[in-house]
């Protein structure tokens, strides 16, 4: 037992004595699950996981080791509306973007195309109408699959407002 002792692993490679320092583990979790009860009794570590680290409600579940539980998580957002700022939908592209190097920029041919939309609306087409106009044209959406009348009010809405 004493020889066991003797032979620590440390930084990798076996110590011969005991006169090396002995380092801790270089990961020590700041999560001991009996200190953190719910995630309203800790808004600030909360907070910061989900809002200034971005990690995902579940990622929050695994890293707490479940001592936070999705629904506890969700009720606490709930509870102290806390939302993200950019959520998953305003990571994607819009239909008239494309991204280049990093940066988002115009797609040309898309931008032809909602100025299309943007004339049809002017010229009196519901909604409908131009999104059974666009697939009989063969014109496909950001996905490459069919239109829907949401999709162009969305396009429309945007480029309305200028953004």
């Amino acid at each position: 037992m004493v020889s066991d002792l003797l032979v620590q692993q440390i930084n990798g490679r076996p110590s011969p004595t005991l006169d090396e320092p002995v380092y801790p583990t270089p990961y020590v979790s700041v999560f001991i699950t009996h200190f953190l009860n719910k995630p309203k009794n800790n808004l600030g570590i909360f907070r910061k996981l989900y809002i200034d680290h971005d990690l995902s409600i579940r990622e929050i579940e695994s890293i707490t080791e479940s001592a936070w539980s999705k629904t506890t998580i969700i009720e606490t957002m709930q509870e102290r509306e806390i939302t993200k700022i950019s959520s998953s939908k305003s990571n994607r592209l819009r239909f008239g973007e494309r991204k280049v190097q990093g940066l988002i920029v115009p797609h040309l041919e898309e931008q032809k195309v909602i100025q299309k939309i943007i004339g049809l609306k002017n010229q009196g087409y519901s909604l409908r109408k131009i999104t059974k106009l666009l697939m009989e044209k063969n014109i496909k959406s950001k996905r490459g699959g069919q239109w829907d009348k949401s999709v162009i009010r969305d396009i429309l809405k945007r480029e309305q407002e200028g953004i």
